[in-house]
């Protein structure tokens, strides 16, 4: 398929998309460029003094020849492993807004990746490796991870086992800007580096009463890391990094980064609680719609109440490089009530989740840093 577009004030753009489809795989190649006769067209509103000022102040430059080349993979290499694999190669941070605001809404910075996923009976393994091909982006790069998911499963008696362990070598990569900070102390992000090893084992016991559901738990986590900082990060020095991440105008945050001084460190956290739920359901039958892939459909509502108590750990996450949720983990003790809203229809013979709504508020029992009491709601909406 061949792209062509003429744009009065900006100029001519062209490109290609070409799919290759076989029975096992399915290959995606795009590209499209454009000379683009006024790049900081979008920053002005129609005015041009005001995308002048942006020319000017903006911290990353807009070339005049903008592109994107892109090219994705998909191949099923056996009934239980799939290859997904992207590279995605970009002019500069505000093309997909200028050209394509549809996937700009989905995914601000397109990521490259090589996904590698074998599916056992109890368990998946993943390789999966994250890499940064555009230095405008701030990219979390994975080089590689290993990741072992074990699905929740019966060990022996009422006892349920479910948990986690990955292992890779971990690199923090900020955006690289064209001009400097002018506001607050005029530090940069500096990228960090370390290898973790992760690996978190719960163990259930549900027990029914009628139609209740109690289902106890208890589990540990173990993370060791090869770096870490001597200096002290706390959650408001995490919160000035990305703030003085963004693209847009100069920051008046003063930057404090991570130092390499804190050599390997290694933390144990625990974890106990409960969850209270019970069920209520409505069946339809007659619901058929191949277009949604819908043959019947089931309503099910699951009112919870869901306590957590998480002791402080062995490391607080002050001196652990931040890469994602795992390295924050800090004491906490709160209760959560929820309501959870799945439609569920069948496929293939057995039951599939389509869409589901979780609506939850938390009460956090202990005062945490920069956290009131009182928790935000939260919504979350899964569709398939």
């Amino acid at each position: 398929q061949m792209r062509l577009y003429l744009f009065e004030e900006r100029g001519f753009g062209y490109g290609v998309n070409v799919d290759f489809m076989t029975p096992e795989s399915s290959t995606s190649l795009f590209f499209y460029g454009i000379d683009d006769d006024d790049p900081y067209a979008h920053w002005g509103n129609d005015d041009k003094d005001d995308a002048d000022w942006k020319k000017n102040n903006s911290r990353l430059k807009v070339p005049s020849y903008r592109y994107e080349f892109r090219i994705s993979n998909l191949t099923h290499l056996s009934p239980r492993t799939d290859f997904r694999g992207q590279l995605d190669v970009i002019s500069d941070y505000n093309f997909l807004y200028d050209y394509f605001d549809d996937r700009y809404e989905e995914v601000l910075e397109p990521s490259s990746f090589i996904d590698l996923e074998r599916q056992f009976d109890r368990m998946t393994a993943t390789l999966y490796t994250t890499f940064r091909v555009n230095d405008f982006s701030t990219t979390l790069e994975r080089l590689p991870e290993i990741r072992l998911d074990f699905q929740r499963q019966h060990l022996f008696g009422g006892l349920y086992y479910q948990g986690e362990t990955s292992f890779g070598y971990y690199q923090m990569k900020w955006r690289d800007f064209d001009r400097e900070r002018i506001y607050g102390n005029m530090v940069e992000m500096k990228d960090y580096e370390s290898f973790r090893f992760d690996s978190l084992h719960m163990f259930y016991y549900p027990i029914k009463f009628w139609n209740i559901n109690f289902i106890p738990r208890a589990g540990f986590r173990l993370t060791a890391y090869s770096d870490s900082s001597k200096r002290k990060i706390t959650t408001n020095d995490l919160n000035n990094m990305f703030i003085a991440d963004s693209v847009d105008g100069q920051p008046r945050v003063d930057v404090v980064n991570y130092d390499d001084k804190g050599g390997d460190r290694f933390r144990f956290a625990g974890e106990i609680g409960f969850e209270l739920n019970t069920k209520f359901y409505r069946t339809w039958q007659n619901v058929k719609s191949e277009y949604f892939g819908l043959d019947g459909l089931r309503h099910v509502a699951i009112p919870y109440i869901n306590y957590t108590f998480i002791p402080e750990p062995t490391e607080t996450p002050e001196h652990l490089y931040y890469f994602d949720e795992v390295d924050r983990i800090d004491e906490n003790h709160f209760i959560r009530l929820g309501l959870l809203n799945r439609l569920q229809t069948r496929r293939n013979g057995e039951i599939y989740e389509w869409l589901s709504l979780e609506t939850y508020w938390d009460y956090y029992i202990h005062d945490a840093e920069g956290m009131d009491n009182v928790g935000d709601l939260g919504v979350v909406l899964r569709f398939n």
